[in-house]
């Protein structure tokens, strides 16, 4: 079995799509060797255009990225190159899986599953529109969201997401998920709880204390993702519990404007 995954934004890019794929894949075919999985993204993080990683066959097509860690397009004569070379390489694939509704490789997967002779399938993972600090560009991802999503989503065999919220949300589009798979964790990288990695907690207990609880929000500081939202929360909960605390730590657009507004 041949499967052919494609994504705008993957490794050494991290984010959640893309750790979610990763973990998905270099699973699947450390379980089952026969399976072969091709990974066809963008070359966002300029580093070399294939690679084997964890088992899994990376392909990287040179990009324009329009809006930094959120929106690329691809050069389309490499990229469709690349497939004709795979198809000579690798014949037949059995399923073509596309990521992520609102990037552009879920317009084109379908065509590329037909001309491989394979099955497509489209795994989405947002529970909402795009979000920009520009609401006009808020405005028309939510309007291209809205419209395009369900005549994309019907050029698939099927439609899969990784929430029940995202398949609630896929419904007040139009479209009907068959079925929701989970990100998951390798129990293996955690003992009695507690991580293996302890480099930061010396420097994390010098600045609470046992008793404190702390929330943490990792990621990267755009829009969409909703530092600001959490921020927003954060300074009403801190007045009512002396003990409670709001660490943020990452990168983007939102950060500029976010920095400085400390919260306890």
């Amino acid at each position: 079995m041949r499967i052919l995954v494609t994504t705008p934004y993957f490794y050494p890019h991290s984010g959640g799509s893309q750790n979610y794929i990763l973990n998905l894949y270099s699973t699947l075919v450390k379980k089952h060797p026969e399976i072969k999985v091709d990974v066809v993204c963008y070359n966002t993080n300029k580093v070399s255009i294939r690679e084997k990683y964890k088992g899994l066959n990376i392909y990287r097509v040179s990009c324009w990225e329009i809006l930094p860690g959120q929106f690329a397009l691809p050069n389309y004569f490499k990229l469709f190159s690349l497939v004709s070379e795979l198809k000579k390489q690798n014949g037949k694939y059995d399923l073509v899986n596309a990521h992520t509704r609102f990037f552009d490789n879920c317009l084109w997967g379908p065509f590329v599953a037909n001309y491989l002779g394979a099955k497509a399938v489209l795994t989405d993972h947002c529970a909402y529109s795009p979000k920009h600090s520009s609401k006009i560009v808020t405005t028309v991802a939510r309007a291209v969201d809205f419209l395009l999503t369900p005549q994309v989503a019907r050029l698939y065999d099927d439609t899969l997401c990784v929430s029940k919220a995202t398949k609630k949300y896929l419904q007040g589009l139009g479209v009907n998920a068959s079925a929701v798979f989970y990100g998951g964790v390798d129990s293996k990288k955690f003992k009695n709880g507690k991580a293996k990695s302890k480099r930061h907690l010396p420097k994390v207990k010098k600045i609470f204390d046992e008793k404190d609880v702390v929330v943490v929000f990792l990621g990267r500081m755009i829009y969409s993702k909703g530092p600001q939202v959490l921020l927003g929360a954060a300074k009403s909960m801190v007045d009512k519990n002396s003990h409670l605390y709001f660490v943020f730590a990452g990168e983007g657009e939102a950060l500029k404007k976010l920095k400085g507004q400390k919260v306890k």
